[in-house]
């Protein structure tokens, strides 16, 4: 917590950047599960790059969503790990 200019306190976010690998190939799959993302986290920043080798889930948030993310997928009958 930081104090603001007016000495009130003022709570600071990080966003963080997750990268998965993914097995989505195709472009509807990866629309349906950007808008099923979307909806838990409408402020984050969800995209699929679908033309690298990893077939990558990009997510932008404020929050540590990897596990859920993980988990969901794999609930989904997707193939998702976090990218190293």
């Amino acid at each position: 917590m930081v104090t603001s200019l007016f000495g009130k306190p003022q709570l600071i976010f990080r966003r963080m950047v997750d990268v998965f690998k993914t097995n989505i190939t195709d472009t509807a799959t990866a629309e349906n599960v950007q808008q099923q993302l979307q909806r838990k986290w409408p402020k984050a920043e969800i995209n699929f790059d679908l033309d690298d080798c990893d077939h990558i889930l990009r997510i932008d948030h404020h929050c540590d969503v990897r596990k859920f993310v993980i988990n969901r997928l794999a609930d989904w009958g997707y193939y998702c790990d976090e990218l190293e």
